[in-house]
């Protein structure tokens, strides 16, 4: 607790954002009875007679219409931060580990800033290290508002006090004076330079693996890093409009230099087949039926079942396949549905039991961003089996390369677009 000088009515005055629960602010004065005269008020926008009047007001009805309920509460209501339901970080672990141990190697990762005015971006700096045993740690987030002068010196300094091996930079928003501006300082530096090619919740899918999985821990209490991280879900980066996730980009960098991660194999990272082998309790399914296209020369088969307890649904991959025959005795045993397109008529005029749906016709990238969520929560799990070809479709599936397991991941997103009415 702070102490005050001597004097006759001495007074402390505290103005704060309510974020977590266990802030000690929060504990003293909020959840705990305040201490004795003590006077605490709950000041919002509303509060203010001019806010109405200023730009700031609407841009408050927009975070209105755009934002999850929680998000905009915590922003604008000063209500306490709260796990965000499709956040990529929601099963992350938080909680610090002693820095006692040895590292392989260590680097800064830095995400520059455009410009250094009050309501600008900031420059993202991480301290990263990867251990003997494999795993990463985040060593110190000296993310901040800096002048260019300021956030160069940052970075040599931390260069040294960590005696780290790299710097990494991302280039893409005027990023490439940074490198200059460091070697203008010393020399001697290692810098390597990055350029971003998909977007910023892609990119930060492998971290949010590693931290639900605790190959990746903080050795502190990095709020900033952590408040960006939960931020962050599959429809984007959910902070105030304007605001960039700078100190989770630096991050990114950072674990992937260290890694050995390629930014196009950022989604290999996410189908990870342990993911998806939970079936949950007490659910009682219903009849199995076949998922069917002729796709890029092959016939695609995904047999699934549906679970419920009442309220919640999931979806079994009970099995799939890829042949260069389609199997007719075989599927006529089941209810089939098959995307409506102009290629699988040959297979809804040989078939007994089969429906026609609506096939979404967006770019795949787009189509597996859209269901990844379903993948992550477990609301889709797969039963394991060495013919259950889906599995080794996921562990090969990238952006950039072309495999005839895509269509395997192309039928399983029309799948999930249709038994989730997405």
């Amino acid at each position: 607790m702070p102490s005050v000088t001597r004097v006759k009515n001495p007074k402390i005055i505290i103005a704060f954002n309510p974020d977590r629960e266990e802030d000690i602010v929060y504990k003293e004065f909020i959840s705990n009875t305040p201490p004795k005269n003590s006077v605490v008020r709950r000041v919002r926008w509303e509060d203010n007679p001019f806010f109405k009047d200023s730009t700031l007001y609407n841009i408050m009805l927009d975070d209105k219409e755009r934002l999850p309920s929680e998000v905009f509460a915590h922003i604008w209501e000063g209500e306490l931060a709260k796990n965000i339901e499709d956040s990529l970080f929601k099963k992350a672990n938080f909680t610090p580990v002693d820095n006692i141990e040895e590292y392989e190697e260590i680097v800064i990762g830095v995400d520059p800033a455009t410009t250094n005015t009050d309501f600008s971006n900031e420059y993202g700096i991480i301290v990263a290290a990867k251990t003997l045993k494999g795993e990463c740690r985040i060593l110190q987030d000296y993310t901040g508002k800096y002048t260019p002068r300021e956030f160069t010196s940052k970075v040599v300094e931390a260069y040294y006090d960590f005696k780290a091996t790299t710097i990494i930079v991302e280039t893409n928003q005027g990023g490439d004076f940074i490198k200059s501006a460091l070697l203008d300082i010393d020399t001697s530096l290692h810098i390597e330079e990055v350029r971003a090619g998909t977007s910023k919740h892609n990119r930060a899918l492998p971290l949010a693996n590693m931290m639900e999985i605790g190959t990746l821990r903080f050795v502190d209490n990095f709020h900033k890093l952590r408040r960006q991280m939960e931020l962050t879900t599959l429809r984007g980066y959910l902070g105030p409009r304007g605001e960039s996730p700078d100190a989770l980009d630096a991050a990114i960098w950072a674990i992937y230099h260290l890694m050995g991660i390629k930014e196009r194999d950022s989604l290999y990272q996410v189908f990870r087949p342990e993911f998806f082998d939970k079936c949950m309790e007490g659910s009682i399914s219903s009849d199995s039926c076949i998922y069917a296209t002729y796709s890029s020369g092959y016939f695609v088969y995904i047999e699934v079942k549906a679970l419920t307890n009442g309220i919640d649904k999931q979806l079994c991959i009970l099995q799939s396949k890829i042949e260069n025959e389609p199997f007719y005795e075989f599927l006529n045993k089941y209810p089939v549905f098959i995307p409506d397109t102009p290629s699988n008529l040959t297979l809804i005029t040989n078939l007994n039991n089969s429906f026609f749906f609506q096939k979404e016709n967006t770019k795949l990238e787009d189509r597996v961003n859209g269901v990844l969520s379903f993948l992550r929560t477990q609301k889709v799990f797969c039963e394991k089996s060495n013919d259950n070809q889906i599995i080794k479709a996921f562990a090969q599936y990238t952006y950039d390369e072309d495999r005839k397991t895509d269509s395997l991941i192309d039928l399983f997103c029309d799948i999930i677009y249709s038994e989730f009415n997405i």
